[in-house]
């Protein structure tokens, strides 16, 4: 069932008083780090848990940190706009310029000695990034979760008939009648872009160190594209609690595989959090974050706020 609250506000208030406890939970009593990207995740983050430092008279404790990629030909802006998230909270940034780390083999030997063997080794730039962190606290707060936790599927009514559930889709129409008095958008165009990528997956290129024997032996091709669809289709609300990169991501990031004095926190995954975006009818909270943005009024600068969700230019490249 969905949530129903008189007005549209009241939904607002309501995301934001969850997501400034889900952060408070997990600032601990020393100093800490937050990740600060130029998009609306992590600075929301970070914008709650400086208020909630800067009322205990501890606003120093924070220290942010963003990853630029700017001497890369990649045009990549981030820390153009945490900069500007950075000045308006009031908070110190560490900026570090990831170009400079060069790349390193995955499996290489690792950069310190690890207690257990793991799948996965830090690299270089890992560790000595993180090292960084750990100079400063024992906390790294980050926005990990906000894409899942928020994800808009424009094919939510397909969906809904699909599965043979319109009393659903009736429910949907009606609170958007009753908030808004006006029938919510449909998405059509989107929608069908966004069927048409689960349903097709672009072919991938092997490594050369996996060619030959190793290809013959195993259908490694139909298995990788098995493991994208499978992605594809956990990669909302649903999957942060099914799927594996989380768990991956979770354990890769614990000081047991970075050899690092730093706990990852990720309040976004907070289960009071979680619970509720399961009850917000998906438009118009969803599409673009909106509940999100709309909480972040008055916090976050406008041109941050407003911001369209970009690529790192990191990753275009």
């Amino acid at each position: 069932r969905f949530v129903r609250f008189p007005k549209p506000g009241d939904y607002v208030d309501r995301f934001r008083q969850l997501l400034t406890t889900a952060v408070a939970d997990r600032l601990g009593d020393g100093p800490l780090s937050t990740h600060l990207s130029g998009g609306l995740d992590s600075p929301s983050v970070a914008a709650m848990a400086h208020g909630i430092l800067a009322s205990e008279g501890r606003e120093a404790a924070l220290r942010a940190q963003t990853h630029d990629a700017a001497t890369l030909v990649s045009g990549d802006k981030e820390a153009h706009y945490a900069g500007l998230i950075a000045a308006a909270l009031g908070i110190s940034a560490d900026v570090v310029d990831t170009a400079l780390y060069p790349t390193r083999h995955p499996f290489s030997p690792s950069p310190e000695p690890l207690s257990d063997p793991i799948p996965y080794q830090p690299t270089t730039k890992e560790f000595e990034i993180g090292a960084r962190t750990a100079s400063h606290g024992r906390v790294m707060l980050t926005g990990i979760g906000g894409d899942p936790l928020l994800l808009f599927d424009p094919s939510y009514w397909i969906d809904c008939v699909a599965r043979g559930r319109p009393l659903r889709l009736g429910a949907i129409v009606r609170e958007h009648m009753r908030l808004f008095h006006r029938p919510p958008r449909f998405y059509i165009r989107p929608a069908i872009g966004y069927r048409l990528w689960l349903a097709f997956e672009k072919p991938r290129v092997l490594p050369d160190w996996l060619g030959g024997g190793v290809s013959a032996r195993a259908p490694l091709e139909r298995r990788i594209r098995e493991v994208m669809i499978h992605n594809k289709k956990n990669i909302d609300i649903r999957g942060m609690a099914a799927a594996p990169l989380w768990s991956d991501l979770f354990r890769s990031t614990d000081p047991g595989c970075t050899a690092l004095a730093v706990r990852h926190r990720h309040p976004f995954f907070d289960l009071r959090l979680v619970n509720y975006a399961l009850t917000l009818p998906p438009v118009p909270w969803l599409p673009g974050k909106h509940i999100l943005r709309e909480a972040m009024t008055g916090i976050l600068p406008e041109a941050v706020r407003r911001r369209a969700k970009t690529p790192l230019g990191a990753d275009v490249q």
